[in-house]
């Protein structure tokens, strides 16, 4: 996991401004509480986050995560509790590429378009694997000749759209060289089309890359590979809001309450690569304060909040907003009306439940007669 050297100063700048809002002592350890050598706040949110660095919603590490947190709000004595929802979540599938030599090269599935992953339409089958470069104008004489229809393009992660120019070729996918951990935003979202046509875009490791590139040169640009990708796929999952109240040290301030909320989830281009510096950060500086208001709890009230969903168009913020804001009227009518219609499922699901209809005999068919006739008597329709 990367983490910016810049997040130690935003780090002590957010705690600072914080703090500030609370008052002078608000969380203040005693010196005997830090010793000297202690971790600072980025090794500790390392340690924190060890083995669920990779957050994309729904995936291993922010589930862990989630359960790393609601175990240390729960285990804090304070009021606490969880929101739960349902989200589609991408599940990457697992694929890679083998040479007639036998070396296998992993490969990560990249963000979807605007729904659709981009699959291959088999999940093992042989192709050409072709270099293109940058997709610049000198990059593709290399290509002059050469029947793309079909083939498997190897792209540096640089080159901006230029791949989109090629799909006019009939090529099966696009596999792309990250060689750096930096690039500027527009080279991320070029390779994410708005659009729900399905093209495959695998992301290759620097070194693999690398040796990728080289082979395909060695072999006068066209090196037979052979691939096996599992189709990613879309599904639900349930996700959780979790929360903790701690309450006000001044008897008259303590009746406000200061909600703070960080991500447990975080996204990238390639998702299963998503270790999100900046929202780790953030989630450690929620737990640093978790830490120090529970030892000595500010003047005012503090509700600390980790949002799951926060890369689905803030998805665990707005379920959050709409529990805390929405008048308890409204939330009890909707629950009622939920509740209504899963009785009315229920009965629905008993009632036809019966049936098997193979074949039909002829007591299902006069079971279906009789319910076209049954009347609910606790309200009147038919």
């Amino acid at each position: 996991m990367i983490f910016n050297v810049n997040h130690h100063s935003i780090y002590a700048g957010l705690c600072l401004a914080v703090l500030a809002f609370f008052g002078p002592h608000a969380g203040a350890v005693d010196a005997t509480d830090s010793p000297a050598g202690a971790a600072s706040p980025l090794a500790k949110t390392q340690a924190f986050l060890q083995g669920a660095e990779v957050r994309f919603p729904g995936s291993p590490g922010n589930l862990a995560i989630e359960a790393r947190i609601a175990e240390r709000f729960k285990a804090s004595g304070f009021q606490n509790g969880e929101i739960r929802f349902y989200a589609p979540v991408f599940k990457p599938g697992a694929a890679r590429l083998i040479s007639t030599d036998g070396k296998i090269t992993p490969l990560f599935a990249m963000h979807p378009s605007t729904v659709r992953p981009g699959n291959f339409v088999r999940t093992n089958f042989t192709a050409r694997l072709v270099y293109a470069g940058f997709g610049q104008a000198e990059d593709l004489k290399d290509l002059d000749g050469k029947d793309l229809n079909g083939a498997l393009v190897l792209m540096e992660f640089e080159s901006g759209r230029a791949w989109q120019s090629l799909l006019r070729f009939g090529v099966e996918g696009f596999v792309f060289i990250g060689l750096t951990n930096s690039y500027y935003p527009s080279e991320v979202t070029d390779k994410v089309h708005a659009t729900e046509v399905r093209v495959p875009r695998y992301y290759v490791a620097a070194a693999e890359g690398v040796d990728l590139r080289e082979r395909v040169q060695r072999a006068k640009g066209t090196l037979d590979v052979k691939i096996e990708a599992v189709p990613s796929i879309w599904e639900n999952a349930s996700l959780r809001d979790l929360w903790v109240l701690i309450p006000g040290s001044d008897a008259t301030l303590q009746k406000d309450v200061v909600t703070i909320t960080a991500p447990m989830d975080c996204l990238s281009v390639v998702p299963e690569l998503a270790t999100g510096a900046q929202s780790a950060m953030n989630l450690g500086l929620l737990m640093e304060l978790f830490e120090r208001f529970s030892k000595i709890p500010p003047a005012r009230s503090v509700l600390l909040a980790a949002v799951n969903g926060h890369t689905q168009y803030f998805l665990g913020e707005r379920m959050l907003a709409w529990n805390l804001l929405m008048p308890r009227e409204r939330i009890e009518a909707l629950q009622d009306s939920v509740l209504m219609d899963i009785r009315s499922q229920e009965a629905l699901c008993e009632l036809y439940g019966k049936l098997k209809l193979e074949p039909p005999t002829p007591e299902e068919k006069q079971f279906l007669i009789d319910m076209r006739d049954m009347t609910d008597a606790s309200t009147g329709k038919i």
